[in-house]
């Protein structure tokens, strides 16, 4: 399990949503089958841990609605936790120029039809920083998704490179990882090149 002192979780204040968003602006307590849990959401990806630090909200939403269980046994693969964060880790490109995502919009549409505030420029339009990164789009246990954003969820957890997690397609709209005590959940996207980085490539049935 992850550390469970609230000072050991500020990492998860960084992945949430922005003031936008007043309802996931924040990590918040959750309780599912008897069991505390913390989580931290943008609306595109949650990463959810057992035992509770930040406080509960009344506002919050229901995140159990839509949590869905592990994939079926040959859309699911154990790796290490460092193996899929260098699959996921985005590629630089120097901060300067049109957002490659969103073509300058500041906005793009999610698989529901709705617009959201681009991840990838903050709305901006432009690359953010330098380097800034670009959309990074690849395929996790047949889910097409932005790796991008799966990295911004992964990267701050404070677990071991060696750790191994499981990596799940429950429906094909999502893609689920499992650590041991957390488990992070990511949207997929549209993207009409097939031709992308899948992983894992050859993975043996869990």
């Amino acid at each position: 399990m992850l550390p469970s002192e609230p000072h050991e979780r500020r990492w998860m204040t960084t992945i949430c949503a922005d003031e936008m968003r007043p309802t996931i602006s924040t990590p918040f307590a959750t309780i599912h089958d008897g069991k505390d849990y913390d989580c931290a959401t943008n609306g595109h990806a949650m990463v959810v841990v057992e035992g509770s630090t930040f406080a509960p909200r009344c506002d919050a939403p229901d995140i159990w609605s839509v949590v869905p269980n592990r994939g079926v046994s040959d859309q699911t693969a154990t790796t290490t936790f460092g193996e899929l964060l260098e699959w996921c880790k985005p590629e630089e490109k120097p901060g300067d120029g049109e957002c490659d995502t969103c073509h300058g919009t500041g906005e793009v549409e999610c698989d529901m039809g709705h617009d959201h505030t681009c991840e990838d420029c903050d709305g901006t339009s432009e690359y953010q920083g330098a380097p800034g990164y670009p959309l990074h789009p690849g395929k996790l246990c047949g889910v097409v998704l932005n790796r991008r954003l799966l990295y911004s969820y992964l990267a701050p957890i404070p677990v071991s490179l060696k750790s191994f997690v499981t990596i799940s397609n429950p429906d094909n709209l999502r893609a689920r990882v499992d650590g041991e005590g957390w488990f992070v959940i990511v949207m997929s996207m549209r993207y009409d090149d097939n031709n992308i980085d899948e992983f894992p490539k050859k993975a043996k049935v869990a």
